[in-house]
């Protein structure tokens, strides 16, 4: 895990340009660390940084990658801004935290509702 904190606190954009990632969990861990990250426009990764976070590229060519890299590359404010709000996307819907509260919640709710008796005896018609 430390390696993996090292490597995103050493870069300052992720380019994920795969077109066959059904989610991209490596996101995540980049925005987790406020890194803007560059994408292709489809999949998961492009459901996720068409959000927010980042910018999508349509195809991942080098020359459309070369442009996004180069647009963050070239605005520091640009690049903290878009880390900030992949930083927020993953502290508002991804954190296993929330989960477990929001899983918690559910199971509060139903602990308190009153089970009924079912009716009939099993295998009776």
């Amino acid at each position: 895990m430390a390696q993996v904190l090292d490597f995103f606190a050493s870069i300052d954009i992720f380019c994920l340009p795969s077109v066959l990632d059904s989610f991209g969990l490596v996101l995540l861990e980049a925005w987790s660390n406020g890194v803007p990250c560059v994408a292709a426009s489809v999949g998961g990764p492009g459901e996720l940084v068409g959000r927010a976070g980042g910018l999508l590229v349509k195809e991942p060519s080098a020359i459309e990658l070369r442009q996004a890299l180069g647009i963050l590359a070239a605005d520091a404010s640009l690049r903290q801004r878009l880390g900030e709000e992949g930083q927020a996307i993953v502290h508002r819907e991804y954190l296993a935290n929330d989960r477990y509260q929001a899983l918690a919640k559910i199971l509060e709710g139903l602990a308190h509702v009153r089970a009924t008796e079912p009716t009939g005896s099993p295998g009776t018609s």
